[in-house]
């Protein structure tokens, strides 16, 4: 009797266990399918999500692409800028150079004039010297004349 008890009892068992397995089974077959459906239903939203993340992307580059055109404009305007000036100082120096050169000329002029004024002050300083020693020589003779 034991050994039909166990026997029944061991039935009893790997038939719980067969219950158990195609329990398993379907939960299992069950899952995939979910699984699978989950798939499906993800495929869509990954390509979706890669169309946002593609737009987000080419929003971020036209974006950039906006600035760099701001920043290259903006560039250009200094760069006009500093050339009208640079052309301009240009001028500016190339006038001062030639003032520098007529002023220089000037100076040369003016120091000929001044030392011709000195070499005639000399002269005439001489001259009135001999005119002042020859009137005084004149005038001391008619003094003597008189005595």
């Amino acid at each position: 009797m034991n050994n039909s008890l166990s026997t029944e009892a061991e039935n009893s068992k790997a038939e719980e266990l067969r219950e158990q397995v195609t329990r398993l089974e379907g939960l299992l077959l069950k899952k995939r399918k979910q699984i699978k459906t989950l798939r499906t239903a993800l495929k869509p939203h990954e390509k979706t999500t890669a169309n946002l993340k593609r737009k987000s992307e080419n929003a971020k580059l036209r974006h950039k692409l906006k600035l760099l055109k701001k920043d290259a404009a903006t560039f250009s305007s200094l760069k006009a800028r500093f050339e009208a000036r640079f052309a301009e100082y240009g001028a500016q120096a190339e006038e001062l150079h030639l003032l520098v050169g007529i002023a220089k000329h000037e100076r040369k002029t003016i120091r000929q004039f001044l030392d011709m004024t000195i070499e005639q002050n000399i002269i005439l300083s001489r001259r009135l010297a001999t005119l002042v020693v020859y009137m005084l020589r004149n005038a001391r003779r008619p003094e003597n004349r008189h005595f």
